[in-house]
């Protein structure tokens, strides 16, 4: 039984992590082609801290309620969490490759170009700044790099917000869930 909901449990994970991984890649480009108009990037950051929370906590109430008698614990909710952000950042890591590799490098070289600016105005050497710049470069083309960075960040961020999901999507135990599986009735 134990091995079936560990199942379950990496099952809905993964189900979770792929629709949370989608949405957030979808709302972080439309925060980045967005960032030009008045509110658009705060209202899609705003959108992605809500979903995260939301999949999250649908998703670990889900597996809560899959659980039954024996509960879910805040420390088994947590992992869940963690879980199902490990997922979605590997989709967030592609969309993030795929934002800065094909459909808007120019702007991420002008996001470096201004970050150089200002490591070369706080007290860098030329040759430090244009070191750190290359290296940047070349590791925004490896998508093995990308991919971990954005699982890296999304199992800190949903890490985050999942130490709250788990404190309301917890479970407890049925305390009377063994005295009904043995025939003995609850009352004295």
């Amino acid at each position: 039984m134990e091995q079936n909901m560990n199942k379950t449990i990496w099952r809905e994970a993964a189900t979770g992590g792929l629709y949370l991984g989608l949405v957030y890649a979808a709302l972080s480009m439309a925060a980045h082609f967005g960032k030009s108009l008045s509110g658009v990037a705060t209202l899609c950051n705003a959108l992605c801290f809500f979903s995260i929370a939301g999949f999250l906590y649908f998703y670990s109430r889900r597996v809560a309620a899959l659980s039954g008698s024996a509960g879910f614990s805040f420390g088994q909710c947590f992992l869940f969490t963690l879980r199902m952000s490990l997922f979605a950042g590997v989709l967030a890591g592609v969309g993030q490759f795929v934002l800065v590799n094909w459909l808007d490098p120019q702007g991420f070289r002008d996001q470096m170009d201004l970050t150089v600016a200002t490591l070369a105005e706080n007290g860098m050497s030329e040759r430090e700044v244009e070191a750190a710049g290359k290296l940047t470069m070349s590791m925004m083309k490896n998508p093995i790099v990308v991919v971990l960075g954005g699982v890296f960040g999304m199992v800190l961020y949903g890490g985050l917000i999942g130490l709250v999901v788990s404190f309301f999507a917890k479970r407890p135990a049925d305390p009377f869930a063994e005295e009904n599986r043995d025939g003995r009735s609850g009352s004295l």
